[in-house]
């Protein structure tokens, strides 16, 4: 029974750490190219 939520909530922790990441990358990749358009 404690097993389950701590199974859940650590592969939410996983995937909004990797939503993160991927956020991140994708900023830097938008900031990018405004600078090559500016």
């Amino acid at each position: 029974f404690l097993l389950f939520p701590y199974h859940v909530a650590l592969q939410m922790c996983v995937f909004i750490e990797f939503a993160s990441l991927w956020n991140h990358k994708y900023i830097i990749i938008i900031l990018q190219k405004q600078n090559l358009a500016n």
